[in-house]
C-alpha cells in the first residue's frame, strides 16, 4: 500500500488557505537509449522527474523546451505532453508519480507555476533525495518513508523558490496596490485582488496589512474617497456622479463610505475641508509611485 502524508496548516501567514495532501503512487529509474521514440505524458497523475545524465526535450502547447541535466520537469494529471531523449545525449532519470489535493499550489509555490513546466534546484542534493527515495520504495515497497522524501524534495523547492514565487513582499504589495488603483471604479473583491497576485486572501490581508497600515479593502475605500475629494473639487459633478465614477453604485453607501474617511458628508466636503489633502494616507504609509493611476517609481 501506497504511503499517504496530509499536511494540516494552522498559520495565519501562511501563503495556502488549503491543506495538503500527498500519496505516492510509485516511482522508478529510466536510462534512455538515443532510439527511445516519445512518450505521451497524458496521465491521471502527477509525475516528478529528476535527471541525472544527458538531456531530453519536452513539448508543451507545441513550445519544445530542451531539459538538461540537474534539472526537474513536471507532468501535471492530464496534461497534453510530449517527452523524449536527446538523440546524441540521451538522458537518464528518476521519477516519482503521486497524486495528491490542492497540488498546484505547491507547485507553484515550488516556482512551477502552470506556464512553467521545469527548473534547475539550487540544492545538490535534491538528486540524492531522488535516489534515496526510489532506494526506500524498491526496499520496502510504496511505503511511507518514500512518501516522506517526497513531500522532503517539494518542500525544499518550495523553500528555494520561494522568494521568486511569492515574489517578494515588496512585489505582491506593489501588484496589489497597482491592481485597486487602475481598478478601483469598478467592483472588487478581496478575492479577486488576491487571485490577481496569485496568493490567498488570507495572507493578503496579512502581507498588505503589514506593509501599507491597512487591508486591501480598507486601501481601496480610502483610494476611492481621495479620488472622490479630487473630483468634488473640481465642482463640476453632483454627489450621485461623484458616487459612480469613483466605483459606487449606491450614493447613500457611498456617502456613508465618505464620512467614515474625511468625517463629514460629501455634500459639505468643499466648504469645510478647503485644506485638505486628501492623498495624505499615501505620504503616511510610503507609498511610492508618481500619479494616481497605478505607475510606481
Amino acid at each position: 500500500m501506497s504511503g499517504s502524508i496530509i499536511i494540516y496548516v494552522d498559520d495565519e501567514n501562511w501563503i495556502f488557505d488549503e491543506n495538503i495532501s500527498v500519496r505516492l503512487i510509485k516511482c522508478g529509474r529510466e536510462r534512455c537509449l538515443s532510439s527511445k521514440t516519445e512518450e505521451n505524458g497524458n496521465r491521471h497523475y502527477y509525475s516528478l522527474h529528476y535527471v541525472f545524465q544527458g538531456e531530453g526535450y519536452i513539448v508543451v502547447n507545441k513550445e519544445k523546451y530542451k531539459i538538461e541535466k540537474g534539472n526537474i520537469f513536471l507532468i501535471r494529471v492530464n496534461e497534453d505532453i510530449v517527452y523524449y531523449p536527446d538523440r546524441n545525449n540521451p538522458w537518464s532519470f528518476v521519477w516519482a508519480d503521486f497524486i495528491g489535493d490542492n497540488m498546484d499550489m505547491v507547485f507553484t509555490k515550488c516556482g512551477l507555476e502552470k506556464d512553467k513546466h521545469y527548473l534547475k534546484p539550487k540544492t545538490p542534493k535534491v538528486g540524492k533525495w531522488f535516489e534515496e527515495m526510489l532506494d526506500v520504495y524498491f526496499e520496502r515497497g510504496q511505503n511511507l518513508e518514500s512518501t516522506v522524501l517526497l513531500v522532503h524534495i517539494l518542500s525544499r523547492l518550495v523553500e528555494e523558490n520561494s522568494y521568486s514565487v511569492s515574489r517578494s513582499v515588496d512585489r505582491i504589495v506593489r501588484e496589489a496596490l497597482i491592481f485597486i488603483n487602475n481598478n478601483y471604479r469598478i467592483e472588487i473583491t478581496l478575492d479577486l485582488i488576491a487571485k490577481s497576485v496569485g496568493v490567498s486572501p488570507n495572507y493578503l490581508v496579512n502581507l498588505f496589512s503589514s506593509e501599507v497600515g491597512f487591508t486591501p479593502m480598507k486601501y481601496l475605500m480610502m483610494y476611492r474617497i481621495a479620488n472622490a475629494c479630487d473630483l468634488l473639487r473640481e465642482d463640476k459633478y453632483n454627489i450621485k456622479q461623484v458616487s459612480t465614477k469613483v466605483g459606487y453604485k449606491d450614493q447613500l453607501y457611498f456617502s456613508r463610505c465618505f464620512s467614515v474617511i474625511k468625517g463629514i458628508p460629501p455634500r459639505h466636503y468643499n466648504e469645510k475641508c478647503m485644506n485638505d489633502d486628501p492623498w495624505s494616507f499615501v505620504k503616511i504609509s510610503n507609498i511610492d509611485f508618481d500619479d494616481r493611476k497605478g505607475n510606481y517609481l
